[in-house]
């Protein structure tokens, strides 16, 4: 992937703290949970493409929203046919 095919790099999650066993993604694993961790005061650290950190609560990074899955995604749409239906949020 290249940077240009990011719309809007301030947005778009890049990496971030993720629960053991998980891969990092905002959906639930029926195993471990949320793949984003909540590591830090029932929170994590994610890094934005842009280079900047933000921290929050596991839930702000993994609700079922329109603003928090577009950024999980370089064309910046929700996409909500890809949510999984375990998500909070449902």
């Amino acid at each position: 992937m290249t940077s240009t095919m990011v719309v809007s790099p301030s947005e778009m999650i890049a990496i971030g703290d993720v629960n053991r066993g998980t891969g990092f993604s905002p959906y639930a694993d029926q195993r471990f949970g949320p793949g984003v961790s909540d590591i830090h005061s029932r929170g994590a650290n994610i890094v934005f493409c842009d280079a900047h950190v933000e921290y929050g609560k596991q839930r702000k990074w993994v609700l079922a929203s329109e603003v928090v899955r577009r950024g999980w995604n370089t064309d910046h749409e929700p996409h909500p046919e890809t949510w999984s239906t375990n998500a909070p949020g449902f």
